[in-house]
């Protein structure tokens, strides 16, 4: 019997300290597309299989899915904007839900239609739109802490706060964020080594090219990057911000 059809037992929220009721999903299985949603070969294959769980109180798993479907589908569009995806002659079918869940949902529509702007930038006129980031961040740590969760068996839950930042969050103005460079020296870092071989710093998860992360701890300090759909970055480090000059190698 799967582990998904009984209560885990014995242990403890990946969030919190309350008992376990239910599995967790990490990153939420709504970012994995269903089989017939998968675009390009392999057709048939399975991206919901063998997906990442951790122990979960209800308050950090079910109670939370309205605003995970919500990111989910916010995250989803904007990596296929990112991703020129909607450019494509036939758009990829994950992103096309994505879509129709923003049009026929009135929180997304308000977030990514009704309160976008025509903006002028130093590139020329663009649409910015000023999406919920709080509620991207928050269900983004949570998504770490999960991970760590996991990359410890269970036996270890993130320590202290867990701060999310992304390049793709920018200031009302549209100016780079205050973190904007330990973010992207970070996000360089880790490419770099990945790239060179670096097996503390191979890509993990079940399907990477959907999503996958990267995750290394150090003297007290924790470090992960979270890559959606290949090209949309999110970091998330403890507490105590690192600087350029202090990120483990």
């Amino acid at each position: 019997m799967s582990k998904h059809n009984r209560a885990p037992k014995g242990l403890e929220c990946y969030a919190c300290n309350q008992s376990a009721v239910s599995w967790e999903h990490a990153p939420p299985k709504g970012f994995y597309p269903r089989r017939q949603e998968v675009y390009g070969a392999p057709k048939e294959k399975d991206y919901r299989r063998g997906l990442i769980t951790v122990p979960s109180c209800d308050e950090h798993n079910t109670a939370k899915s309205g605003d995970d479907n919500f990111v989910q589908a916010a995250i989803i569009v904007f990596a296929a904007i990112y991703g020129n995806h909607f450019d494509q002659i036939e758009p990829h079918p994950f992103a096309l839900k994505a879509i129709r869940r923003v049009q026929n949902g009135p929180r997304l529509r308000r977030v990514l239609i009704e309160n976008a702007e025509l903006v002028s930038t130093p590139y020329g006129e663009m649409i910015a739109v000023k999406p919920e980031v709080e509620t991207i961040r928050r269900t983004l740590e949570l998504t770490a802490r999960a991970l760590y969760y996991h990359e410890h068996d269970y036996r270890q839950r993130w320590p202290g706060a867990c701060v999310v930042d992304s390049p793709h969050f920018v200031m009302p103005d549209l100016s780079e964020g205050p973190r904007s460079h330990a973010v992207d020296y970070m996000l360089t870092e880790f490419t770099g080594m990945h790239r060179a071989g670096h097996k503390e710093f191979e890509l993990r998860g079940p399907h990477p090219d959907a999503f996958a992360y990267q995750f290394l701890e150090r003297d007290g300090i924790c470090l992960m990057r979270m890559t959606f759909y290949g090209g949309f970055h999110f970091v998330a480090y403890s507490e105590r911000q690192p600087s350029p000059t202090s990120v483990p190698e």
